[in-house]
């Protein structure tokens, strides 16, 4: 296509044909760059240890890991990471599905750039193997689906690809630590991908320095959308707010595996989502069948009480999220609210009020979340609210 004359017009000519999914300009998406920090070499020569540098993953500390996984470690779950390849590595496993290319790089388990294998050991690093780190939902599946080149950039055409790939390969979850100003065809295949049951979770982005401009996929329906925390349960100084960030999880001075055998500490939104992804593969693993809302519902209050831009509900829970799975005896879900309304006030805006429910299912009510709905479809979750009536 020469010219953007031209390009309108095949847009116009193609959006007459009504078994079109979606037509448009091709938008350029990246990897959310991270910071790095220290390599360590580690190879077959190491002296025997249980996971080398175990001691350097705060995160896990700060997710309970080992707790957690006395009940549940991901298994029979694969997370499909859609980002710029994995590449074999001695602390990853041996069985990572090799999905497809979309790059015309030619290989899905080649990574030239680091990100994706990064990301991957983040996921699903081997546990208890006397090298590196542990990965945060060990048991799970790493899928590689090569969306991004080894510079780190691709097209929202690609990442739709992956995610219609990864979805139709059998993926349980969906990691993308990636971006972009406009969601294009992802937003159709993000649909297709939820609408078949699968969780879908995305970097927030790295903007708060530039006003946190909208990410996308992040910022589409459904998606869970990851800021990043530090060590002092802060939000780190790049993540991005808005209203799309559903979550936060640890995304600084994290430490996990690289496309050249090595481990490197790397800082970034995109860090903190794989942690999200692992988190959701770990609740499916325990019988959850919706993991993105659970870890909403179930998240570590940060910041202002509530939802907020920041942290969204909070730090993901790995331990109360499993522990809400299987509610303590005597304990039953809560009747409905009585007297709900809801007024519109502003467009945009609306006032929602409510009784509590006559029964509680004897354990009392901390909160409450308000969806606006259009149609059939959630179109935002729209606040938060602690107490017993709003």
């Amino acid at each position: 296509v020469k010219g953007r004359a031209e390009a309108k017009g095949l847009i116009r000519k193609a959006k007459q044909d009504q078994d079109l999914l979606y037509v448009g300009v091709d938008q350029p998406i990246s990897l959310i760059a991270p910071t790095s920090g220290s390599k360590t070499q580690v190879g077959l020569s190491v002296a025997p240890s249980n996971d080398l540098l175990r001691s350097t993953q705060w995160a896990l500390d700060r997710l309970n890991a080992e707790t957690v996984w006395q009940t549940a470690t991901g298994a029979d779950t694969i997370v499909a990471v859609l980002d710029t390849g994995i590449a074999d590595h001695t602390d990853l496993p041996v069985d990572v599905i090799a999905g497809p290319d979309l790059t015309g790089e030619g290989d899905s388990r080649s990574d030239g750039n680091g990100h994706g294998t990064h990301v991957a050991g983040s996921v699903a690093a081997e546990t208890g193997n006397s090298l590196g780190i542990a990965g945060l939902a060990p048991d799970a599946r790493l899928m590689a689906v090569k969306v991004l080149d080894s510079g780190g950039s691709g097209y929202d055409s690609w990442i739709a690809n992956g995610i219609i790939a990864a979805t139709d390969a059998g993926a349980d979850v969906i990691n993308m630590s990636l971006g972009g100003g406009s969601p294009g065809a992802m937003e159709s295949a993000v649909a297709y991908a939820i609408s078949s049951g699968v969780t879908v979770v995305a970097a927030a982005g790295n903007g708060r320095a530039a006003g946190s401009p909208t990410s996308y996929p992040a910022a589409l329906p459904d998606v869970v959308g990851v800021g990043a925390t530090d060590s002092s349960d802060d939000y780190a100084s790049f993540s991005s707010a808005g209203a799309w960030v559903d979550v936060a999880a640890p995304g600084v001075g994290i430490r996990s595996t690289t496309g050249t055998n090595t481990y490197e500490s790397w800082n970034g939104t995109s860090m903190a989502s794989p942690h999200a992804a692992a988190a959701a593969a770990i609740l499916i693993s325990a019988g959850d069948t919706d993991p993105a809302q659970t870890l909403m519902d179930q998240a570590y209050d940060l910041g202002a009480a509530g939802r907020d831009n920041d942290f969204g509900f909070g730090l993901i829970d790995l331990e109360a999220s499993l522990d809400s799975l299987n509610p303590p005896a005597g304990v039953d879900p809560p009747s409905a609210p009585q007297n709900a309304s809801a007024t519109a006030t502003d467009p945009g805006t609306a006032v929602v009020t409510w009784d509590a429910p006559a029964d509680d299912g004897g354990s009392a009510i901390t909160r409450y979340t308000v969806q606006a709905l259009q149609g059939e479809t959630v179109a935002g979750i729209v606040l938060m609210l602690r107490g017993a009536s709003g």
